[in-house]
């Protein structure tokens, strides 16, 4: 298991966290999970998920996102409130930006949260602050 870190941006009012080239669902679950505790975090913050170019991505299958967007729905629930959150996946790997693609297809319907995918955190800061 890989404990991954966030930042904190509280200027932008946005957490980033970054996915590396062995990191699974779980160890993205077990950040996620640990958000709340982080300092400077709020819950009217908004995620930024980073796909470093190395990240595999082997563990991202269609079981795990359907577990993980079970999980999702409790966590946002109990974490985010305020103003429509939003969450950016960054992946400037076009084969590998299929899989936030299909996340965001997966949660598109009935989701609290926006999701959108992005090819650089330049262009995701620019979705976020266009609310």
């Amino acid at each position: 298991m890989t404990e991954l870190d966030w930042r904190i941006n509280p200027g932008r009012k946005i957490a980033t966290l970054e996915l590396r080239e062995d990191s699974t669902v779980a160890d993205m679950q077990n950040a996620i999970r640990r958000l709340p505790d982080v300092p400077g975090w709020q819950n009217d913050f908004d995620i930024i998920i980073e796909i470093r170019p190395d990240a595999t991505l082997e563990d991202f299958t269609a079981d795990n996102l359907v577990q993980h967007k079970d999980f999702m729905r409790v966590w946002n629930a109990e974490n985010r409130k305020g103003h429509s959150p939003r969450t950016a996946l960054v992946c400037s790997d076009d084969l590998k930006r299929t899989i936030p693609s299909l996340w965001e297809a997966m949660t598109r319907a009935g989701w609290m949260t926006a999701i959108g995918v992005f090819e650089t955190r330049e262009a995701a800061y620019r979705w976020i602050a266009d609310k």
